[in-house]
């Protein structure tokens, strides 16, 4: 289908092509021009190309799922590693600056007084560090995830692609692209869940009319959720760009809304008990001191008012190990959700027809 200026989409993927092109760089089929007589493709035949791949039960999922994730194990981790082991320094910095700044507040709030100029201007300081930690992290999250992408993609495909190379790539323009593709999903989330409520609540509508527009909005938010639960999926594994990732998740998920959500919900909760019988024992070893100060000040406090100044020492050692439970738990999730996301992203390329032997 032509777009203008010469670019073109296939029209059994829907990736971007040019007319040059004689096969989808994406799913390796042969693209016909009006017209024009079609170029031999280069290499082997498209049909030898095309990973076999045939419509898959919940069953097959899961062991295609399990299987996945011990062989490209090794190489995310290398991955993942240097992504967040950085990235979980710079989350337990800012996390200690920003709850340190508490607790330097919390003895002249327990005295009634006033916070000074230069403890405002160090809390918005640590506020900001904290945050710029925070992006950091997502973008960690997102290179992490494209990354994991293109390896499970490459296994589908028959081809091991190495770590170095997964790294770079995930790291290039499919980065920006996640990025892009990840904050306007945010923005349209956070539109819908603020802006009726906020028009609510301005037009006096009463907080029953306040609640049901959140409750409406939550559920459209869900909707929209699953249909463009695809769209970093097919950043990795098919190169698109960012509106054209966004329509391919959402035409994968027509017509299999239900079983796509269900498929994800089951596999989140896999995947979040695994995650917290491993970061349990982690974070009550990152929270000791915070443990040891909080339960000090219980002790000291019997049955009168806490000390403001116990109290400011729990809170300055909360940090770091809250950073470091956050970076923990952002890792697993990049190792794990990217994985069974791709198996099911080519379970639904396969029940639309797009691979030669699994039509």
């Amino acid at each position: 289908m032509d777009t203008g200026n010469n670019e073109f989409v296939c029209p059994t993927c829907g990736a971007d092509v040019i007319r040059t092109q004689s096969t989808c760089p994406a799913c390796g089929n042969p693209l016909e021009w009006e017209g024009v007589e079609p170029a031999p493709p280069e290499g082997p035949p498209a049909a030898s190309r095309a990973p076999d791949v045939r419509p898959m039960g919940l069953g097959d999922i899961f062991d295609r799922t399990f299987r996945m994730f011990g062989t490209v194990f090794t190489r995310a981790i290398v991955i993942l590693l240097i992504l967040f082991l950085p990235a979980s320094l710079i989350l337990m910095i800012g996390a200690g600056q920003f709850y340190g700044s508490i607790g330097e507040l919390l003895p002249a709030a327990g005295s009634g007084e006033a916070p000074g100029p230069e403890q405002s201007l160090a809390l918005l300081a640590s506020l900001g560090m904290f945050g710029l930690s925070f992006v950091l992290a997502y973008i960690a999250v997102v290179i992490g995830e494209i990354a994991m992408t293109i390896l499970v993609a490459g296994e589908f495909h028959g081809t091991r692609v190495e770590w170095k190379e997964a790294f770079a790539k995930a790291a290039g323009i499919r980065m920006l692209r996640g990025v892009a593709v990840m904050l306007l999903q945010g923005i349209v989330y956070a539109a819908l869940l603020v802006v009726p409520a906020v028009l609510f609540a301005v037009a006096g509508g009463g907080l029953g009319a306040v609640i049901l527009s959140v409750l409406t909005a939550l559920v459209a938010v869900l909707f929209l959720f699953i249909r463009w639960a695809f769209a970093l999926t097919a950043v990795g594994c098919e190169d698109t760009g960012v509106a054209t990732s966004m329509r391919r998740s959402w035409l994968l998920v027509r017509n299999g809304w239900w079983r796509v959500f269900g498929i994800l919900f089951l596999m989140a909760l896999l995947v979040g008990f695994a995650t917290m019988v491993v970061t349990t024992p982690i974070s009550l070893v990152a929270f000791w001191d915070f443990y040891r100060e909080y339960f000090k000040m219980l002790g000291a406090a019997g049955t009168g008012t806490p000390d403001p100044t116990m109290m400011a020492k729990a809170m300055s050692t909360m940090g770091p190990g809250l950073g470091l439970s956050m970076g923990l738990n952002l890792m697993l999730s990049t190792l794990t959700r990217p994985v069974y996301a791709t198996v099911l992203f080519f379970d639904l390329r396969a029940r639309r027809g797009e691979f030669v032997r699994g039509a």
